[in-house]
């Protein structure tokens, strides 16, 4: 894995979130799982290991669980705990401490160091057999994932194919869809999908530079809130993302927790929304909320009493007129529901752009794809 720390961190919790579809986890375990996959990381790359989530889970299984652990073996009388304290002391763990130690480091180096061997040597040993096995589980529930059967062959071993690719005008498929493969399909193209962004984010283009779009079918199945941020930064990098699905509520699920808050800050991130024929009111409620609203004027009015033969020839007639001013919706919510064709050849939809107007002055326009039998 290539990054810092944090990235990588942020990579992990990302699959993990990925494998419920939500990001709603109790807080405490979710700040403790993020510290511990930072600080194992940490540790790994100050000690010259290679960076995996088997050597993660190498560094977990080999934490000491116990203070006496850390004294000189000799100095235990307990035989099983005296057999543990020699295994502590071969394990990973204490290997990449002492080389952590061993090597020269900057001042920002020297403070990581500190803190991830504090928390997992110091602070670990003396927390709470329930709360450090929670812990535990939660991180290695994960991992177990990430390194095995086809999860693991794709994103810990080496790979033939790189996002430098993108630069020379290829093409990456993940033909994983979660409704064919489940939840490996969903790490899979979730975590095919942050290394992009990330990847993307960290490119320097330059006028003339190839735009480079990632598109996601059914994008319910692998949205997370690090779509929303890569959207708000990608036009500088000349990246783009494309997103189909089916309702807004679908993405309100794959958010979890704050899934509403979260979706709208998404959704705003993008230039162009297309809108076809939708089966659900809260999508229609949407798309008619983004178009807007404008003042019409209503004319209403009623009948007065039977006009005199004097009334009539003075030319007053029998009908009095009122009007009112109000602001209503653009486009109802009826238009996306069932007022566009959808099927025999053609498809319409409802183009809007967000921040200038189309060629009719509007924020939307009405607009038709063939349809290919």
């Amino acid at each position: 894995m290539g990054g810092d720390a944090l990235n990588i961190t942020n990579c992990l919790l990302t699959l993990s979130d990925s494998r419920s579809g939500t990001g709603g986890r109790e807080a405490f375990f979710h700040q403790q799982k993020e510290s511990m996959f930072q600080d194992c990381v940490t540790l790994l790359r100050l000690a010259g290991e290679p960076v995996t989530t088997r050597s993660i889970a190498d560094i977990i299984l080999t934490l000491p669980t116990h203070p006496i652990l850390l004294q000189t073996p000799e100095t235990i009388e307990d035989a099983d705990l005296r057999a543990r304290a020699n295994q502590w002391r071969a394990g990973l763990t204490n290997q990449c401490c002492l080389r952590g130690f061993q090597r020269e480091k900057t001042p920002i180096e020297s403070a990581d160091y500190r803190r991830a061997k504090d928390n997992l040597i110091v602070r670990w040993p003396v927390m709470a057999d329930r709360t450090r096995s929670g812990i535990e589980a939660d991180c290695m529930g994960t991992l177990a994932v990430l390194n095995g059967g086809l999860i693991g062959s794709l994103i810990a071993a080496d790979s033939t194919v790189g996002m430098g690719n993108l630069e020379n005008g290829d093409s990456i498929l993940i033909n994983m869809s979660p409704t064919v493969y489940g939840e490996t399909g969903r790490i899979i193209s979730v975590f095919a999908k942050f290394v992009a962004q990330k990847w993307l984010l960290a490119r320097k283009a330059n006028p003339g530079d190839q735009i480079l779009t990632i598109v996601s079918d059914e994008a319910q199945n692998v949205a997370n809130k690090e779509d929303g941020q890569f959207l708000q930064e990608c036009r500088s990098h000349y990246g783009a993302m494309v997103y189909l699905t089916q309702s807004i509520n679908n993405l309100y699920g794959a958010m979890g927790h704050d899934g509403e808050n979260q979706t709208r800050s998404l959704l705003g991130g993008f230039g162009y929304q297309l809108m076809f024929t939708l089966g659900d009111y809260p999508t229609a409620k949407y798309a008619s909320e983004l178009i807007g609203s404008r003042k019409q004027v209503f004319v209403s009015g009623s009948e007065r009493e039977e006009l005199t033969i004097g009334d009539e020839l003075m030319g007053k007639n029998g009908w009095t007129a009122s009007y009112s001013h109000q602001i209503v919706p653009i486009l109802e919510t009826n238009v996306f529901m069932g007022g566009m064709r959808a099927g025999r050849g053609i498809v319409q939809a409802i183009a809007i752009k967000n921040g200038e107007p189309w060629s009719n002055s509007e924020q939307f326009i009405p607009v038709a794809f063939n349809q290919p039998k």
